[in-house]
């Protein structure tokens, strides 16, 4: 994979380009922190290899899964003023949890308040401080599910996102309960998306938006510009050569404290600047914006932004508006190859003169959305595509570098999962590219993206955006010519569709998989097309078609005389005979299959056997035995640490020693169930065990108990459609009746 990914790199900027990409990685990790001087551009010798140097960077630059949860840009020690204010929102904090809504005009303050009043609580909110930008006032804002992913993916790096709205959710709350924490949303435009959001009282909840939102319970405070004495004081902690010119530049600049922190930095970088002269220009630009309808604040801080971006050198210009592409913050070395900035000079110097800002905790540079606003107007249609086309070059490397992280296994595949989550907006800002281009390079960046993402990017995003990534990379290898890469890709189509439950799809897809296996004589996946369409048929019911697909399957094994993944064949023909209830034949494919998991080592699927065997007794109405496959499933799934496996066994316990009529014993393992499925966030189990349990329940004679398991498992089914609802909805209408409930 990596080897084609340099050959697309190489066709894109060209060897020279990559050369000097690898370089810059090598120089990042002393650029990125001195801005302020200059940055050292140098790096290492060109004698390793530029694998080797991106994997050295990437190991220095990645924090630890405990970092993800303190990622607070630094700065709040350095905040001025506002201090009637904050003691009067203090004053206010008597409930718990502590929700606060800060508003007020864009480069008033607002971010900056927010993070001063959480620095107040973080360490008795320790246990994880997060900020979001749901980018309101972006041409493309954020949803609710964007920000849970995030929190969910700081608390715990290696979990899979689920692709539902409510297991998201319960997920949320599982991983949040009892933690103490703080939570800073920015640019946010809907109240409608906070109630999900406030997942505990152990928590500070602080929102940023333009608006109030009118939130009942909320501490409401509006962010205006500073007082006087306080903008003075701003104004020469940032450039103390300003002498008694701070009083009118502080009047100049309406007290406004974007405008105020921009001016007095690109004052301070220019020693030769005369403060007069170049408050008088100030003036001339703000007679020039006066014709606009704008706020005061706009208008200051619009002509200030036009006069310093007017002052500087045209190299430097050029880089600023480069600096437009990156969706979100981004390090020295990303600035260094796709702003052709040899050595981060002009980043230093922008970062000096106030353009953008340097989060030293976090070691990147962003760009506020004020100064986004402005350079989109200024930025040129040939220097914004040779920039977006680097970009989209630079954050390829480093998904294949998280890739291979994530390959390795170990701690390694946890730091590559964080190392996509810190990288995940350019990456997807990339990708984005590759769709916009209709060239063969193109077409194969966006293969090679595909290729590199994976089983990341189906454990970080959502099944729908995993699909259109999938659409699209089939599309190109078709383009391209890359049949063996677009069969590869179609069976990774087919599994998604498989998950989604849209069968007839996945079958459709799978078909043209196995088709194209055949033709390439490619017989590893002709199995493992013929294993998914076999499940698919499955699903669906149609068993002559599943089994003729899983007979297939053992049949090549047995040609070949092959015992690779045997166990798990048998186990699927099993499953087709349990269907029809065939359960002599069943039990006698399981044993086979137990016999191969056994030689194989596959502890596993020893467990999953006898789970099966477990639920086919069940049915026989043989408890006894039932109990006893099922404690070994039991013993297996505890050993191979699998909660899922866990859960599943202890469900079917519950139903074992419930048809006992041991229902003390049924109802214990029905919670332990419960709990399992809540750690997996298994909606489905959670759903059908509560249902379980209030059935036990009221075979026990605990009808009120029972009754209100029963709502809460209706709830649950009627959300995810399970075809129990109407059964449900029936049974709990007889035990209200019976209840004594009106209804």
């Amino acid at each position: 994979m990596t080897s084609t990914v340099l050959i697309v790199l190489l066709a894109l900027v060209g060897l020279g380009a990559y050369k000097a990409f690898s370089s810059s990685v090598r120089g990042s990790s002393k650029t990125a922190s001195s801005a302020d001087s200059g940055g050292d551009g140098d790096g290492e010798s060109g004698s390793k290899s530029a694998k080797n140097s991106l994997m050295k960077f990437v190991e220095k630059s990645l924090g630890t899964s405990d970092e993800c949860l303190h990622r607070f840009p630094s700065g709040a020690e350095n905040f001025i003023g506002r201090k009637e204010e904050l003691k009067e929102i203090e004053s206010k904090e008597s409930k718990r949890p502590i929700l606060i809504n800060l508003f007020g005009k864009t480069g008033v303050g607002r971010k900056a308040m927010a993070f001063k009043i959480a620095d107040r609580h973080k360490f008795q909110f320790r246990d994880a401080q997060l900020y979001y930008d749901m980018k309101a006032d972006a041409p493309t804002s954020r949803s609710a599910t964007d920000v849970i992913s995030y929190i969910i993916q700081s608390f715990q790096p290696d979990v899979d996102i689920p692709s539902s709205k409510l297991e998201l959710v319960k997920l949320y709350r599982n991983l949040t309960r009892g933690k103490r924490f703080i939570l800073v949303l920015d640019n946010v435009d809907n109240g409608k998306i906070i109630k999900p959001l406030i997942s505990s009282k152990n928590m500070v909840f602080i929102i940023v938006s333009e608006f109030s939102l009118e939130l009942s319970d909320w501490i409401t405070h509006q962010v205006d510009e500073m007082l006087k004495d306080d903008a003075i004081v701003l104004l020469n902690s940032i450039c103390p050569q300003l002498g008694f010119s701070h009083i009118v530049f502080s009047k100049s600049c309406k007290n406004h404290p974007f405008t105020m922190v921009l001016a007095a930095r690109f004052v301070k970088s220019h020693p030769g600047v005369d403060t007069m002269e170049f408050l008088n220009k100030m003036s001339e630009e703000v007679r020039h914006l006066e014709f606009i309808d704008t706020e005061s604040f706009d208008r200051s801080a619009t002509a200030m932004l036009n006069l310093c971006y007017k002052l500087l050198d045209d190299d430097i210009a050029v880089v600023l508006r480069k600096l437009l592409v990156f969706p979100e913050a981004f390090d020295a070395s990303a600035e260094a190859f796709v702003c052709e900035d040899s050595g981060n000079t002009s980043l230093a110097l922008l970062a000096s003169f106030g353009f953008l800002e340097f989060d030293s905790k976090n070691d990147v540079y962003f760009l506020e959305e004020f100064v986004r606003s402005f350079l989109r107007s200024k930025i040129q249609g040939g220097e914004r595509s040779m920039a977006e086309m680097r970009m989209a070059t630079y954050y390829l490397t480093r998904l294949v570098e998280a890739s291979e992280l994530f390959s390795s296994g170990g701690a390694g595949r946890v730091n590559g999962m964080i190392l996509f989550d810190k990288e995940w907006d350019g990456i997807k800002a990339g990708w984005e590219w590759t769709q916009k281009n209709q060239s063969d390079e193109a077409s194969r960046l966006c293969c090679s993206y595909m290729e590199a993402a994976g089983e990341m990017l189906r454990k970080r995003q959502p099944l729908k955006l995993v699909a259109e990534w999938l659409d699209a990379a089939i599309s190109a290898s078709r383009k391209v010519g890359e049949e063996e890469l677009e069969k590869n890709l179609m069976f990774q189509q087919g599994e998604i569709l498989f998950e989604q439950k849209k069968l007839k799809n996945a079958c459709a897809i799978l078909l043209k998989v196995l088709e194209l296996s055949k033709k390439q004589k490619d017989m590893k996946m002709e199995l493992a097309s013929m294993r998914m369409l076999g499940l698919a048929n499955l699903e669906l019911g149609n068993l002559a078609e599943a089994k003729s697909y899983f007979q297939n399957e053992l049949d090549y094994l047995k040609a070949t005389q092959s015992t690779d993944g045997i166990e798990v064949v048998y186990e699927n023909l099993g499953r087709c005979a349990q269907f029809v209830e065939d359960y002599e034949g069943a039990l006698k494919m399981y044993g086979q299959g137990l016999t191969f998991a056994q030689k194989n080592n596959n502890v596993h699927q020893q467990g999953v056997v006898f789970r099966r065997m477990g639920e086919i007794n069940i049915a026989q109405k043989n408890a006894k035995m039932a109990v006893n496959f099922l404690e070994q499933s039991l013993i297996f799934s505890r050993k191979t640490k699998s909660k899922k496996e866990q859960g599943l066994t202890l469900f079917q316990l519950g139903k074992a020693t419930n048809l006992a009529k041991s229902f003390d014993k049924a109802i214990g393992f029905y919670q332990q169930a419960l709990t399992m499925a809540r750690q997996t966030n298994d909606i489905k189990l959670e759903g059908e065990t509560i249902w379980a349990l209030s059935l036990t329940l009221r075979q026990k004679g605990d009808g009120a108990d029972a009754l209100r398991q029963g709502k809460a498992a209706l709830k649950i089914f009627e959300v995810i459609k399970h075809p129990m609802r109407e059964e449900a909805m029936l049974r709990l209408k007889e035990w209200r009746v019976a209840e004594g409930e009106v209804f």
